[in-house]
């Protein structure tokens, strides 16, 4: 078998683990980079100044699914927290800021449990704060509309917002 064949052998491998990844997500990240690394290195030099700009641009296809996919699941995780971080980042889309005593309020909670609810939402920097005087005021961040667009576009956790008691009261204000 001439070396040639052995190369597309490899590129045709690997090819199929990265089908395989995006099709069915079954293949870790890691695993996925550590063999394009793994393919790159067995090339000869001509080979991989010929592959070089494919495995590059393959790593870091992944490397920023792989971004994508940590995101997500820090949404999942902020919503299973406080069910409250929906509310408040759909109360904040709607206005350009609010403050503490309002924001607790419109949500009909304590101020120590919306106190609480942020702690846990400003850590997943989907919302910021910022103190005027005595008052403390919570703004929208970019992450924090991708999360809520993520939430309205799945179905599970729309069911899971329609149960709760005054969901339509707490969306529509």
């Amino acid at each position: 078998m001439t070396s040639n064949n052995v190369y597309v052998k490899k590129i045709d491998f690997l090819k199929e683990k990265v089908l395989n990844y995006i099709k069915f997500k079954n293949v870790s990240f890691e695993r996925m980079i550590n063999s394009i690394d793994d393919t790159f290195e067995q090339l000869d030099t001509k080979a991989q100044e010929k592959y070089e700009v494919f495995f590059n641009e393959l790593t870091s296809l992944i490397e920023k699914d792989k971004e994508e996919e940590y995101q997500l699941n820090d949404f999942r995780e902020c919503f299973n927290k406080t069910i409250y971080s929906y509310f408040v980042s759909t109360i904040l889309l709607s206005s350009e800021y609010i403050n503490h005593m309002d924001l607790a309020t419109k949500l009909n909670i304590s101020k120590t449990q919306l106190s609480n609810v942020m702690k846990i939402i400003i850590s997943f920097k989907l919302v910021e704060s910022c103190k005027i005087g005595k008052k403390k005021y919570y703004y929208i961040t970019p992450k924090g509309r991708e999360f809520n667009q993520f939430v309205n576009n799945d179905k599970k956790y729309v069911l899971i917002l329609k149960e709760k008691k005054n969901y339509k009261k707490l969306v529509n204000g």
